[in-house]
């Protein structure tokens, strides 16, 4: 989100050279009272208080002015994105003309309370990363505008999604590919010390500069002695088995959450295509990665196990949804009786394409032995039942294809960090 959009390209390229980006040191920076007033564009916009009422929607949303000087410091630029509690600007820190990312809160009781314990979670892991060597997106500052609460943070080139469009059809380098998963999982592994969950890891909240990434858009995290079962979570796409089954869940589920990323990097295809209703997504999970474990359907919801499955808890029961009639039109009992889908080969074929791009040459043995590692990571990341998928440290500390210098994390064997 905090993101500008490239234009597509069918080629993995570095996007065009933009003005240096704000690098953060400090939580802090905003002050009250700015300097002498630096130097802006002679077009600025300084918008009058008296008119404030005028300046959000109906929705709650502030309605920004292109030019518009915010606070005397930073000028709007232009729009970032939307999600469902904010708008984000991108804006130039007249000051030094650094580039900013300015998160909007919507307007009201809710969503501000919301943005207070997004800057407390923001605070805290900063806090907590001493070394400043984790890839969780940093707060720069915070103010209010018009009414409305604002956070303030670097401005990236781009999003992982934006990374995944313009290379729809090229495919991503598998020395690319690792970089960015062995980022992420070291940002998942930090946030476990931390004991938070994520809850909403997919590739618009993954922000790119280069080679360099960071997780962003804590608004959604969670501390894991905090949960509510039964609790919806997650974006639909990347909703780990055991939400959907309102089972216990915890730190697993960002890690499905992202596999299903890591499959996106490789084929430019979600993995779970049928995501509603409910029925359909599991479905769709036991034709790509076989049978449910019966111990893991188990510790499903009572009321949400009946209905997906019979008494013995062997078949799926498939109810086939009519959306004309907006009704269950037929119940199918189902057993994946055949292979499920083979994941290695699907990412494989997918891993091939930029060396298909290159005048049609294989990958060397290296690179080829680097693939077969992505499909046997994939595999450890993608476990239906999550007391089986590979945890962000072990995969640091064992797995084969993340075994780099240049993405590995310090694994120290510590206590978690206790949250406050």
């Amino acid at each position: 989100m905090f993101a500008l959009s490239s234009p597509e390209s069918q080629e993995l390229v570095k996007p065009p050279p933009k003005k240096e980006v704000e690098e953060p040191h400090i939580i802090d920076i905003f002050a009250e009272n700015v300097e002498q007033a630096p130097e802006t564009d002679s077009r600025a916009v300084v918008l009058d208080r008296a008119h404030q009422d005028d300046l959000r929607d109906v929705e709650g949303f502030y309605r920004y002015t292109p030019k518009e000087l915010i606070q005397k410091t930073y000028q709007v630029t232009g729009l970032c994105g939307q999600g469902a509690y904010a708008r984000v600007l991108a804006a130039e820190r007249v000051k030094d003309h650094k580039l900013v990312a300015i998160k909007m809160i919507r307007r009201n009781d809710f969503q501000e309370q919301c943005a207070k314990e997004e800057v407390r979670l923001l605070e805290y892991v900063y806090e907590k990363d001493e070394k400043k060597q984790f890839p969780i997106i940093q707060l720069l500052g915070q103010f209010k505008h018009f009414g409305h609460k604002c956070l303030v943070f670097p401005l990236m080139e781009e999003t992982l999604r934006d990374v995944i469009t313009r290379t729809k059809y090229s495919g991503i380098k598998i020395s690319l590919i690792r970089t960015y998963v062995g980022q992420i999982i070291k940002g998942l592994y930090f946030l476990q010390m931390c004991g938070l969950l994520h809850t909403d890891i997919k590739p618009e909240n993954i922000l790119v500069a280069g080679r360099t990434l960071k997780i962003g858009d804590l608004g959604s995290a969670r501390h894991a002695n905090h949960i509510e079962r039964g609790v919806r979570l997650q974006s639909p796409y990347y909703r780990a088995p055991e939400i959907t089954l309102g089972a216990e869940y915890s730190y697993p589920m960002d890690v499905w959450s992202a596999g299903c990323v890591f499959f996106e990097l490789a084929t430019s295809r979600v993995l779970i295509a049928n995501f509603e209703p409910d029925n359909a997504a599991l479905l769709d999970m036991m034709k790509i990665r076989g049978n449910f474990p019966k111990t893991f359907i188990k510790k499903a919801d009572p009321q949400i196990r009946d209905y997906h499955f019979d008494h013995d808890l062997l078949q799926f029961q498939h109810r086939v949804f009519d959306r004309s009639t907006n009704s269950i039109s037929t119940t199918v009992s189902y057993q994946q009786n055949k292979s499920p889908r083979n994941l290695r080969m699907e990412v494989t074929a997918g891993c091939y394409r930029p060396f298909k791009q290159n005048n049609g040459e294989d990958p060397n043995n290296a690179q080829k032995l680097l693939i077969e590692q992505f499909g046997d990571f994939l595999d450890k990341v993608l476990q239906l039942n999550p007391s089986k998928r590979i945890q962000p440290a072990t995969a640091l500390k064992e797995d084969k294809f993340l075994l780099n210098p240049n993405i590995g994390a310090t694994v120290e064997n510590k206590k978690r960090k206790k949250f406050p």
